[in-house]
């Protein structure tokens, strides 16, 4: 979660992630001065070989604490692995306000057509439960896990990886240990500091950057077996 309040607004509530606008925009702007990306055909370049545009953000990690924080904070604990990215999507950074007054046209500032800042790209990314700790999932069941973040076209028709700091986009194939809010649509968030990657020997691990915060300590000091107890014996203390 971010704190600061100047905040982007989207279609959809996302409440894990509100970041300071002015560093989206001044981001986007410097990637869209350069030609550096990839083709504009997003389906011939893997997302993984395209120029990176990281965007500075302010974390606010206090859910994440303690496990007891992290587990009380949301309702759906679970491991998943990815599938691979169902689809991705725009969100406007400035929307335009109901009611607003049209600013006079001025015979020196004609207003370009395109006036404005960038849209910024959305990813949503399938993944397939393999174990339940809490909450009403079943294995097997998919959902899809919305990360701000994605492949966003610049001016110059080239293509980039937009994504925010210390919040790499979740890799198909991998197995992820996930705190969320449950959500009847299937649709969930979940920030970098509420995932952790399943390691070959069933171990958790935080990602990069993560590891020393309370609750990512905890939990990858655990055996698998020992976390998905404290994690459940977590969930039924806060649903006291």
């Amino acid at each position: 979660m971010l704190v600061d309040r100047h905040t982007i607004v989207t279609r959809r509530p996302f409440p894990l992630l509100l970041v300071p606008l002015c560093l989206v925009l001044a981001a986007l702007a410097a990637c869209g001065g350069t030609d550096n990306g990839s083709s504009s055909d997003p389906a011939a370049t893997s997302p993984d070989e395209l120029p990176v545009a990281e965007l500075g953000t302010r974390w606010a990690t206090a859910e994440a604490q303690s496990l007891q924080a992290l587990v009380a904070s949301t309702n759906w604990h679970f491991t998943a692995e990815v599938i691979g990215l169902d689809h991705q999507e725009e969100i406007d950074l400035v929307p335009d306000v109901p009611g607003a007054t049209p600013a006079p046209p001025h015979p020196d500032k004609p207003i370009p057509a395109n006036d404005g800042p960038p849209p910024l790209p959305v990813s949503y990314w399938e993944v397939r439960v393999t174990d339940v700790i809490s909450g009403d999932l079943s294995p097997g069941d998919t959902i899809l896990i919305r990360q701000m973040g994605g492949v966003h076209e610049q001016s110059t028709g080239s293509l980039i990886r937009v994504q925010f700091e210390d919040d790499p986009p979740l890799a198909p194939g991998e197995e992820y240990l996930l705190f969320t809010q449950a959500s009847s649509s299937n649709v969930v968030q979940t920030s970098p500091f509420m995932r952790m990657q399943v390691n070959a020997d069933g171990s958790y691990a935080a990602e990069a950057g993560w590891g020393g915060l309370g609750a990512m300590a905890e939990i990858s000091s655990l055996s698998s077996p020992s976390a998905k107890s404290a994690i459940r014996a977590a969930a039924e203390g806060a649903g006291e």
